[in-house]
């Protein structure tokens, strides 16, 4: 892999079909797509375990903002929402 850098991508491309083939329904053209944790990694994936990745991810996040919600109150538990 010398003269490639992480984020042209560590995965061969070329060729290659759905990383999640082996879930089952595969629908759609496989496309190199950015990993959704910020890597800049290209994950292979079709329209169909592309589009229940994105899925899952807005479902993660929904449960693990970033922000504290409006009602979160520190004193409660003595607890941080930044880990500070």
């Amino acid at each position: 892999m010398s003269g490639r850098g992480l984020h042209e991508s560590v995965l061969d491309l070329e060729g290659s079909g759905c990383l999640d083939w082996y879930k089952g329904g595969c629908e759609g053209p496989t496309e190199p797509r950015e990993s959704l944790s910020g890597t800049g990694t290209l994950i292979p994936r079709c329209d169909s375990h592309w589009d229940a990745a994105l899925d899952r991810d807005e479902a993660l996040r929904f449960r693990y903002p970033h922000n504290a919600p409006a009602d979160f109150d520190p004193s409660y538990a003595g607890e941080s929402w930044d880990g500070e």
